[in-house]
């Protein structure tokens, strides 16, 4: 909870995500590699294996500080529980979406689902690059405009009723009254698939010309 709140990590979460291997596409299509991958292998399965490798690197290069920080908290830290907390005192996850399991498995439940949304996050920023870059081959704009995009949303949903739908807050819904960890998990997936959709679509008419 603490790295998360206290740290710049989910500021510039996007950019982590894309920088690994979103701007692949737009460099084998500028430096002209993409002719030869194209001859061994059709236009639609090249892009669905592009959108697949792209959504493992985002999501894993996203959650990996987080899966790390797991397993050392496993190994030398203490479990979390009730007993923890002072007769009287709220506790750090009250009012929030983990309120109901926060001491299951002695707070490890809760690791294991930031890990999942940091991971969904992942994938989602880093395809919404890779959509950009079927657009406009520049690795820059695929790398860099998401955390724009994605820091822009969060600014301007502050402080709105649909602050639960921000980014930082479905990547890590620590906030008071967020939306519930269904309409969560719901919602990125849902987001996922358009940007995928739109760049597979985009993605075939790009390579027409290839």
């Amino acid at each position: 909870y603490s790295a998360v709140s206290n740290g710049s990590f989910c500021v510039f979460a996007p950019l982590l995500a894309t920088i690994s291997y979103t701007a692949s596409f737009s460099d084998e299509i500028k430096s002209g590699l993409i002719r030869d991958i194209l001859i061994r292998e059709n236009k639609i399965s090249y892009l669905l294996k592009k959108m697949m490798a792209n959504s493992i690197c985002g999501g894993l290069t996203l959650s990996a500080p987080l899966i790390i920080l797991t397993i050392v908290s496993i190994v030398v830290g203490v479990p979390y529980s009730v007993e923890d907390i002072p007769a009287g005192n709220s506790t750090i996850f009250e009012n929030t979406v983990f309120e109901n399991f926060q001491f299951v498995w002695g707070g490890l439940l809760v690791s294991l689902i930031c890990v999942f949304l940091t991971f969904l996050s992942g994938m989602v920023w880093s395809n919404v690059g890779l959509c950009l870059s079927a657009f406009v081959q520049n690795k820059y704009i695929a790398v860099g405009f998401p955390l724009v995009l994605y820091y822009g949303l969060s600014v301007v949903l502050y402080g709105t009723d649909f602050y639960g739908f921000s980014p930082m807050s479905l990547m890590f819904p620590l906030i008071i009254n967020n939306v519930s960890l269904f309409t969560n998990i719901l919602f990125q997936c849902f987001e996922l698939f358009v940007v995928d959709l739109i760049f597979i679509i985009k993605g075939r008419r790009t390579l027409k010309n290839v």
